[in-house]
């Protein structure tokens, strides 16, 4: 989503991510081998890893526009080796997007869509109202 927007700033009235983690750094050996370019799953050949990193070492303002992200803490719950042990604080990297932007926490875990639709559907409904000019 990011990607797209650096690429059509002027098509971007608002944008809401929904935990969208940083770039990813620690890469469990499970994981490393069910995302290989080569591997029978990753049907597309990409090397996601190299796709995150060129996302978010690269971001930067793209405009003014009405930006949320929804981040989920982990809690004391994380394992201290992973990414998630941060996942509210290395998710605040994507407020550089623009300068009309908020994080929201949740504490549903990763997908917050599905466990937490009404809070996801709010922001959605902040961010087009702000879009529109209306009040947040």
């Amino acid at each position: 989503m990011a990607a797209l927007a650096a690429r059509h700033p002027a098509d971007v009235a608002g944008m809401v991510l929904v935990e969208t983690p940083k770039a990813i750094t620690i890469l469990p050996p499970e994981l490393k081998a069910k995302i290989a370019c080569d591997a029978p799953t990753n049907v597309e050949h990409r090397d996601y890893v190299a796709v995150e990193h060129a996302v978010w070492d690269k971001r930067k303002q793209i405009g003014d526009f009405p930006m949320t992200i929804i981040s989920n803490d982990f809690g004391a719950a994380a394992p201290k080796n992973d990414d998630v042990a941060t996942n509210v604080v290395d998710q605040r990297g994507w407020l550089v997007l623009s300068p009309n932007s908020s994080q929201v926490v949740a504490t549903s875990g990763h997908e917050v869509q599905e466990n937490e639709p009404e809070l996801v559907a709010r922001e959605i409904l902040a961010v087009l109202a702000a879009a529109r000019g209306q009040s947040r």
